[in-house]
């Protein structure tokens, strides 16, 4: 076991791979009583996810009532009755480039809103993508020039960058090898987890997380504790305090005990 200099009040959980398996199309029953003895102890848990907060919501969650929602990487961080705490939306001149894309059909976009989602081709890719991680497909929609926190592609990597090249104030983050999120420069879910750290007046200090996708890096590099699963990826790893064990093979649960935080 490991000790911590600063007591924890906060752990970061990303969703896919990290705590909902994909094998098991579910979130372990070792991370739920994991949860639960976190919350026991008054440590507050949060999800920080690539996802949209309808994602989310399809998720059985088996009970727990998770203190608040780090969704889209940051972009829209919502309190445990999902009420807005921040919001940021994508630069106007880079939704431009983006939507002539979308209007080209020639990569899947997916357009992310407040309350929906909505892509501009349908492709094998796109759907395989989606199997991937239990979710279903967006719907074919035209664009109704509504305010948009978040683009994501599902394409090849050099594809994906094309278009990530004409963008000049947001960057591109990998989640797997079947997407990409386009966000702000300076967004991203260690921005999410920052926005809600002042909502609870918690220190930088007294913070955990646990990633396995290179767009966790970003997270797991500001917190004072960070986990990897042992299924992420190898940068993740490599940025890592500590490699635990798959998400399948009780890795949240092995991480909290090593750090002592359960028993």
């Amino acid at each position: 076991m490991q000790t911590i200099n600063h007591p924890i009040r906060a752990v970061f959980f990303d969703v896919d791979g990290t705590l909902y398996s994909h094998a098991a199309n579910e979130i372990p029953e070792s991370a739920i009583r994991a949860l639960k003895k976190l919350q026991q102890r008054g440590i507050r848990i949060f999800i920080a996810t690539g996802r949209h907060k309808i994602e989310i919501e399809q998720i059985d969650r088996k009970g727990i009532r998770f203190d608040g929602y780090i969704t889209l990487s940051g972009q829209l961080c919502l309190d445990a009755d999902f009420h807005t705490i921040y919001e940021r939306f994508l630069p106007s001149e880079d939704l431009t480039v983006l939507k002539e894309a979308f209007l080209k059909k020639e990569v899947p976009l997916v357009f992310v809103e407040e309350n929906e989602m909505y892509v501009n081709v349908h492709t094998e890719f796109l759907k395989e993508a989606h199997e991937k991680i239990c979710l279903k497909v967006p719907a074919i929609k035209a664009l109704p020039g509504n305010k948009v926190y978040q683009v994501t592609a599902f394409d090849a990597k050099e594809r994906v960058f094309s278009i990530a090249s004409q963008l000049q104030h947001s960057k591109c983050t990998g989640w797997n090898a079947f997407g990409s999120d386009f966000i702000p420069c300076g967004g991203g879910k260690a921005n999410g987890i920052q926005k809600m750290l002042d909502h609870y007046s918690i220190k930088r200090e007294e913070t955990m997380a646990f990633g396995d996708g290179e767009n966790d890096i970003d997270m797991l590099s500001y917190v004072m504790v960070s986990v990897a699963m042992g299924n992420a990826s190898e940068k993740v790893k490599q940025i890592a305090d500590h490699v635990t064990t798959d998400i399948d093979d009780r890795g949240i649960e092995q991480a909290l005990r090593h750090y002592s935080l359960i028993e």
